[in-house]
Formats: C-alpha cells, structure tokens, sequence
C-alpha cells in the first residue's frame, strides 16, 4: 500500500465514514458510508472531476464550506448539456468538500480551466474524491421519481425527503478513491473558518459555586510586601514582570488551599503575573502540588535559552 494512497475519508473524526482507502481499490457504497449522516447533500458538476475543487456561482462556495465542517461529503451529479451530454443525470463522484474557499482562479493552473469556469467565480477546496463505477442514472438505474438536483447548481443542495432515496438507492454500487493532481501551491485545505460556526452568548444564568475561603487582606498584604521590596512596583517572582497597579498580580498560595484547611502567613505565599500563575498550576509535577517558584523561573530560562538559539539559527 502507497503511503500517498492512505487517507482518512472522513473530515471531522466524529463521522460515521470508514477510514483508510488506497487509490484505485473498489469499495461498496454503503461500507464507506453506512448512513446519511456525513453527506451534505448533491452538487451539479459539468463531467467527472478532475480537479481538486468544486465551482459555484455567487455565495455557493462559502455555503459549501460553512456546511463541510460538520457534513462534509457531497454527491456530484453530471448536468452540462453541451460538454459531455452522457453524463447528464448521472451520479459521477463523492467528494469529501473543505473549509477552504476563494475565488476560483486562485485554484486552476491553466488559461484554458481559467476559461472554463468563468461562469463559476469561486470553490470550495476539495479533499478526497470517490468516483461511482458505472455511474448510474439517478432516474433509469436509481429509480428515483424526481431528478434530485433541483438548485443544485449554485450550491450544495440539502438531503431534503425527495433527494433522501438516492442514499439508499447506491447501497450495492462500487466506489473508487481517485487520484487527482494536489491544490496549486499557496492553496491549503481547511484554512478558512466556516461562517456558520458560532455559539449564542451573554444570557444570565444562575450558578451555585462552592468555594474556598480566602483572605483577601492576606493577598493585598503579601502585594504592599512585594511592593515595599521593590521600590514601589510589584514584581512577578516568576518571570521579572514589574507594574505600579497590584491589580495586575496574583498572590499565589505555594502549599494549594484544596489541600486542606491551613494556617496561612505571607512566608508560604509568592506574588506571581496571572500566566505564571496558571502555569505553575498547570505544570506542576503532581495534581494537587503546584511548580516550585525555582523550578517556575528554571522554565522561563529554558526558554529563554531556546528562544535565542532558534533566533540565532
């Protein structure tokens, strides 16, 4: 098996979609897509692809690529009249589609795919493509009723309940992985972060929290400490950072307070920048023990150091 010919078919590693196919190897339909659930729904394509990207008219593209993060997989059938008239209705490819769209020339490599799509001004990337043996006929082999395109020529049209049979009627038929020639350089896959991703925030909500009881005199206490050493600016023990405003500094409890109840006094406490604190939480060699402030500042010198050598090399 060719290095080159292992992928992974499916975008987003929670898809139903198997894994690893070689090029050239003919796999049931229903094996490397055992439901819906990773198709997007069906896109018109002048012939079989060739290429490692898909054309749209206006806003198409973006569509595409908002909807492949979650769905990426998308069932290309033939609909030009005038380029190649037998394949017209026929379910030619799957294309596994990408986050990465812009405009179509950035993806051709030659005068004449330039010339070809300019009807279409942009695409969506693609990844892996399957061609259908024997390209069946969506009404004559498939049996469906409707020509499930409809639209779909500007965009990638949803599996609605008339376009849902044709996942059915493929069960039984062979795909094969193509091998097509990679993106021109410059273009990568993924690289664009889909438009339709985003979370609704800033509702109130109401939370019960337990927390653990702090001092803050304590804290303000071991901040005019720090202070008083350093002539009027608080200073982080762990990387050097210096400001007037104590607001800008944590005091850090070096034996942690979930440990237990304890008597606290500002010798067992350090002054620390909020990421020096987390870090020393963070890396700490044990759960519930936080980093020594020696070993906190031994980290920033190695970085330090290795900063330098990457700058000097």
């Amino acid at each position: 098996m060719r290095d080159d010919a292992v992928i992974i078919a499916g975008y987003d590693p929670g898809m139903t979609v198997s894994t690893h196919y070689e090029f050239g190897t003919d796999y049931a339909f229903e094996d490397v897509f055992p439901d819906a659930s990773a198709i997007a729904g069906v896109k018109a394509v002048f012939a079989s692809m060739t290429h490692r990207y898909l054309c749209f008219g206006e806003s198409g593209a973006s569509q595409a690529a908002s909807v492949a993060s979650k769905t990426p997989w998308a069932i290309c059938i033939g609909t030009s009249k005038a380029w190649k008239a037998t394949d017209r209705g026929r379910v030619l490819n799957l294309v596994r589609m990408t986050t990465s769209h812009q405009e179509t020339p950035r993806f051709t490599s030659s005068e004449a795919e330039r010339e070809m799509y300019a009807q279409w001004p942009d695409a969506v990337a693609v990844g892996d493509v399957f061609e259908v043996i024997g390209a069946p006929h969506v009404m004559d082999d498939l049996g469906m009723e409707t020509h499930p395109l409809l639209q779909a020529h500007d965009k990638v049209s949803a599996l609605t309940p008339e376009r849902m049979p044709i996942i059915e009627a493929l069960r039984g038929y062979r795909i094969r992985l193509v091998d097509l020639p990679p993106l021109p350089a410059g273009v990568t896959l993924g690289t664009v972060v889909p438009s339709a991703v985003s979370a609704e925030e800033g509702n109130a909500v109401m939370k019960l929290v337990r927390e653990l009881e702090r001092s803050p005199k304590l804290a303000k206490l071991v901040k005019t400490l720090n202070k008083d050493a350093n002539g009027g600016s608080c200073v982080c023990e762990g990387c050097g950072f210096r400001d007037a405003d104590a607001g800008l500094f944590d005091a850090h409890h070096r034996r942690p307070l979930h440990v237990g109840v304890q008597i606290t006094t500002p010798a067992i406490m350090s002054v620390l920048c909020p990421t020096c604190h987390r870090v020393v939480h963070r890396l700490g060699k044990k759960p519930y023990l936080p980093m020594e402030i020696d070993d906190l500042r031994t980290w920033h010198a190695g970085r330090a150091s290795a900063a330098v050598k990457e700058a000097a090399d």
